[in-house]
């Protein structure tokens, strides 16, 4: 049964939640210098040594550091966290890789509106993918709490009905094998009632139909997805006009921050998200997650929890921190969230707020909502509503 509404601020409550998921960066790569977090500026190489990582500077990213499952298993080192510079690079077709470029960091100076966000609103330092993996099982687990899939091969097309196979482990056993990327696990939005609406925000990759991660959930595919889906281009418009579902998922783009893309234009492109819905209508009684799908190749020095696998494959879950912020008028002002959370607990999250019930509730779910960390400790709903701390966009390189 669904568990009751959350009891909310007289007159105000949160209605709309936004999750805006940006890519591969991780909590040191982007946050490792932030003031009062469990960040680091230094890195332990395999020798033992100890490096002082570099700062980077303005402008693209020289090259895409290799980020595969395999990647972070070498990085991982059993938990030393000290296997980064044993990974390969460089990554097949992607030119020459700098050893230093997946140690370096982003100083206050490049992430500036990052910072301010950060103290105006909660940052989660202790936040990790849900799997040890890349973009699209993030993406899984960001909607569904989980994901079967533990790798994202180049040019697959994720969605049901597609050519494709992609490599799967069976979390009982960790055992691995591959199978279609058409999963048949719940959602966050499956249990939603008549009166809650969805919607995802998506690119236009080539010339198929529009599509989003939604549509490698088969229950979610059959039901058809195209009435939810927009093209990130109607993104701003829509928030600037009010026309917001309660629970949005903002995937990727242009400005995603995927390396080599310029943060620059990645933290802009965040500022003007945030800056519509602090402008619009419904700002009293709106969420806004930003966070990020994978690790991207970047040094972390935390290492996540990692469950054994008896049966071989390697580690699974979790996988390693990535940054995450909650823009809200009820987020506790400059909270740094130590509380351990993970990608599952996003929809954990959006349960609670909407009163719907967990998907690991369903029979034979391996969903991870019911155990991932609560991210309700970075909400206050006593006080009174902080209004929005609108942010000028920066002139990039």
């Amino acid at each position: 049964m669904p568990r009751p509404a959350l009891p909310l601020n007289p007159g105000e409550s949160l209605k709309y939640v936004v999750v805006l998921v940006k890519e591969n960066h991780t909590f040191d790569n982007l946050f490792g210098a932030y003031p009062g977090a469990n960040g680091s500026t230094t890195a332990v190489l395999s020798d033992g040594g100890t490096i002082t990582r570099p700062a980077i500077t303005a402008g693209l990213l020289a090259e895409n550091p290799s980020h595969f499952h395999d990647d972070a298993v070498t990085a991982y080192a059993d938990g030393g966290m000290n296997g980064f510079d044993l990974i390969v690079q460089p990554p097949p077709g992607l030119g020459t890789v700098d050893p230093l470029l997946p140690f370096a960091y982003y100083p206050q100076a490049l992430v500036p509106n990052y910072y301010a966000l950060a103290g105006q609103y909660a940052l989660c330092d202790a936040f990790f993918s849900t799997i040890m993996a890349d973009s699209f099982p993030a993406y899984m687990s960001l909607i569904a709490a989980q994901s079967p899939a533990y790798e994202d091969p180049t040019g697959v097309v994720w969605r049901c009905g597609a050519a494709s196979t992609v490599p799967t482990y069976d979390p009982a056993t960790c055992k691995t094998s591959s199978a279609a990327p058409c999963f048949s696990i719940p959602s966050i939005v499956d249990n939603l009632p008549a009166n809650l609406t969805w919607r995802s925000y998506t690119e236009q990759y080539g010339t198929g139909p529009l599509s989003s991660p939604f549509d490698a959930i088969k229950g979610v595919y059959t039901k058809g997805t195209l009435p939810n889906t927009r093209l990130n281009s109607a993104l701003l418009k829509d928030l600037r006009a009010g026309d917001l579902a309660n629970i949005t998922y903002v995937w990727g783009g242009n400005a995603s921050e995927h390396p080599t893309q310029d943060i620059c234009v990645g933290e802009n492109d965040t500022v003007a998200i945030a800056n519509a819905l602090m402008q619009g209508p419904h700002w009293n009684e709106t969420l806004l997650i930003v966070t990020w799908d994978d690790w991207g190749g970047f040094y972390d020095h935390v290492a996540p929890a990692v469950a054994p696998c008896s049966a071989g494959g390697g580690p699974f879950n979790l996988g390693f921190r990535v940054p995450t912020l909650l823009v809200s008028p009820y987020a506790k002002k400059g909270l740094v969230y130590h509380t351990p959370t993970e990608q599952a607990s996003v929809p954990r999250l959006i349960e609670d707020l909407f009163g719907l019930p967990r998907m690991s509730s369903a029979a034979g779910s391996t969903a991870r909502d019911g155990t991932a960390g609560d991210l309700m400790g970075t909400l206050d709903f006593t006080q009174a509503p902080a209004p929005g701390l609108v942010l000028q966009p920066r002139t990039c390189p």
